[in-house]
């Protein structure tokens, strides 16, 4: 940054010990979204010869059932994991001890615990099927957004920085209407957790609903009925019958199930990070807004 800054860049720009040390702390930021975002990329298009299932097709992720059909990882997966962890662990630590306070320091902190919670948990459950496609929606977006800051404090906006801080800020718009509020919004939050989890969850009783209501039965807890179900004996998982309708009569009959664990804390914490992208969307058109209207 430093011989970037002297020898290529007019006026020297990253001069500032600050202003270097934001650079320094963004290139970081770039490297580690970067290489998630190829590791996620080998996972979901290249490890198999082609894309996975579950990247277009919700109910892939679900069957067989997580934690009780035998759905394995390999060893890509777990790596992915638990480097994904210590990034999000040192992060939040860097974030509350080190880092200076931002306008959004206490969204940004709520974002790293809400990450936090849903890694842990999605892995503990083995949810890890959604989980890689969440982070790969969220690192492949926070590329243009890194690129953004790096032009702006080397100053390569307006004609002389040839547009690139603006050419990318519109292209992180773009990224983030497509990946967060687009994909993550209709295809995860909604298709696969809400519709595609309670589509296996209330799902007429299998071998693996029998051995999970057999261990609930050793607490003392009584089973549900199957009437309680909401659902046809001809009915079957992922045949495409699940619909708006039957997912309402589902969630009042059955608004929990012992067989997806921790269902519903999980779908409040993807809401909660839902709504944080909404927030910072928002500010994204806000800077926009001001930067069209500060000469008139």
């Amino acid at each position: 940054g430093r011989v970037l800054s002297r020898r290529m860049l007019p006026g020297d720009p990253l001069a500032k010990a600050r202003t270097m040390h934001k650079f320094e702390a963004q290139v970081w930021s770039l490297v580690v979204h970067v290489s998630m975002s190829a590791l996620e990329h080998y996972i979901l298009f290249i490890e198999d010869g082609r894309p996975k299932e579950w990247w277009s097709h919700y109910p892939a992720l679900w069957t067989p059932h997580p934690h009780m059909g035998g759905q394995t990882n390999s060893p890509s997966i777990h790596l992915l994991y638990l480097l994904q962890m210590a990034l999000w662990l040192a992060t939040s630590v860097q974030h509350r001890f080190v880092e200076e306070r931002h306008k959004d320091y206490f969204l940004m902190y709520a974002h790293h615990l809400v990450s936090i919670a849903l890694v842990g948990a999605s892995y503990y459950y083995n949810f890890v099927r959604v989980g890689v496609v969440v982070l790969y929606l969220h690192d492949i977006s926070d590329i243009p957004t890194d690129l953004v800051k790096l032009f702006n404090y080397c100053k390569l906006d307006g004609v002389r920085g040839l547009f690139l801080t603006e050419i990318m800020f519109i292209t992180n718009l773009i990224a983030w209407t497509y990946y967060r509020l687009n994909l993550l919004a209709s295809y995860v939050l909604y298709h696969a957790v809400i519709i595609g989890a309670r589509e296996i969850g209330t799902q007429p009783y299998g071998p693996h609903e029998q051995e999970c209501f057999g261990r609930r039965n050793a607490f003392g807890l009584p089973p549900l009925p199957p009437a309680a179900r909401g659902h046809p004996p001809a009915w079957a998982a992922a045949d495409g019958s699940f619909d708006l309708s039957a997912l309402s009569t589902s969630v009042r009959a059955l608004p929990t199930h012992p067989c997806i664990a921790l269902y519903w804390p999980m779908v409040l914490l993807l809401c909660a990070l839902q709504a944080m992208h909404v927030m910072w969307y928002m500010m994204f058109w806000r800077i926009l807004y001001k930067l069209l209207t500060a000469d008139s």
